[in-house]
C-alpha cells in the first residue's frame, strides 16, 4: 500500500516542474546616443534608464520540458510601474495571438504593427488581485502581441496604476523603436 502513495507522490512532483530560472542570454550595447539597446528574444528593446530588471529570463516548460515561454521584466524606479517582455515559442505563440486578435472583432483589442509585424494591443483593467481582493489603487495592464515570422508570438506587458499615466509616453516611445534582429 505504502508503494502506492509513494509512487502517486512520485508522480506528483514530476508534473510540478514548471519553471526554470537560467542566466539572461541578452547583450547590452551603447549607441551613438549613450542609451543603451537591449537585445532580447530576437527582437532590439530601448529600455528606459529609471528601469532596475526584476525578472531576469525565466522560462516556463511543459510537463515534456518543452519551452511555453521566456520572460523578462523590468521595474520604473521612479514611478513602480513594470514592463514585462515575453516570448512565446511556436506551438503557444500563434494561439495566444489568435486569441487576442480574436478580441477586435468585438471591439476589445486593437489591430496595430510593431516592427514591421503584426500586433495587436489589449487594455485590461485589475481592480482586484489574485484572490479576489480589492487593490488599493486599480492596475492598468496594457498588453501589446506581436507576431514573428515562425509564429511565435512576444508578448510586451506594462503594469501601471491609474496615476501613472506620464509611463504611457515612455512605453509608447519604447515600442516606436522596437527593431526585429
Amino acid at each position: 500500500m505504502k508503494s502506492y502513495y509513494i509512487f502517486f507522490i512520485l508522480l506528483l512532483l514530476a508534473g510540478c516542474k514548471t519553471t526554470q530560472t537560467t542566466p539572461v542570454k541578452a547583450e547590452i550595447q551603447p549607441n551613438e546616443d549613450k542609451n543603451e539597446f537591449l537585445k532580447l528574444y530576437g527582437f532590439q528593446f530601448d529600455i528606459p534608464d529609471t528601469f532596475v530588471k526584476v525578472i531576469d529570463d525565466v522560462k516556463t516548460t511543459d510537463l515534456k520540458d518543452n519551452i511555453r515561454s521566456r520572460e523578462t521584466a523590468f521595474k520604473d524606479s521612479i514611478t513602480g510601474s513594470e514592463l514585462h517582455v515575453i516570448f512565446h515559442p511556436q506551438p503557444y505563440g500563434k494561439p495566444l495571438y489568435d486569441y487576442y486578435h480574436s478580441l477586435i472583432n468585438e471591439n476589445k483589442a486593437n489591430s496595430t504593427n510593431i516592427a514591421g509585424f503584426p500586433a495587436v494591443h489589449y487594455v485590461e483593467i485589475l481592480h482586484t488581485d489574485g484572490k479576489g481582493f480589492p487593490l488599493p489603487v486599480s492596475i492598468v495592464r496594457d498588453k501589446y502581441f506581436v507576431l514573428d515570422d515562425d509564429n511565435s508570438c512576444l508578448e510586451l506587458v506594462v503594469n501601471k496604476t491609474s496615476n501613472q499615466e506620464n509611463i504611457d509616453d515612455i512605453f509608447q516611445k519604447m515600442i516606436n523603436e522596437i527593431k526585429k534582429l
